[in-house]
């Protein structure tokens, strides 16, 4: 027989969305440090999205994009503000550059170092 799982939410460990980073950069000290929120972000790219969709002629546009288009590409980092994310880029936000000769882009989901040639 299954039990039922018990149902436990501990606010005190959830992080506000106010506080969930989705983007980071290196600033003039080569440190990694937060950038724009998940919040930010989703309204940028949803109000981009938004001014995209009517460059194109209303019949190309209803043919090819669905009412609601710019709010799924508003959503489309909504994952982010997941804790294990968020840990991930809190961590790599707050850790140095180990060499002079690398420096860390954003990829999106994570940062990757590259070497400068």
């Amino acid at each position: 027989m299954l039990r039922a799982r018990k149902k436990t939410i501990c606010s005190k460990n959830i992080l506000p969305l106010e506080k969930c980073i989705a983007k980071t950069f290196t600033n003039s000290q080569h440190k990694i440090i937060p950038g724009i929120t998940v919040e930010d972000h989703c309204k940028i790219v949803g109000n981009v999205a938004k001014s995209l969709l009517n460059l194109y002629p209303d019949k190309l546009r209803n043919i090819l994009f669905p009412d609601g288009s710019e709010l799924v590409a508003a959503a489309h980092d909504i994952g982010k503000i997941s804790p294990s994310f968020q840990e991930k880029i809190y961590r790599k936000a707050i850790r140095q550059i180990d060499s002079p000769d690398k420096i860390r882009y954003n990829t999106g989901s994570g940062i990757m170092k590259v070497p400068i040639p």
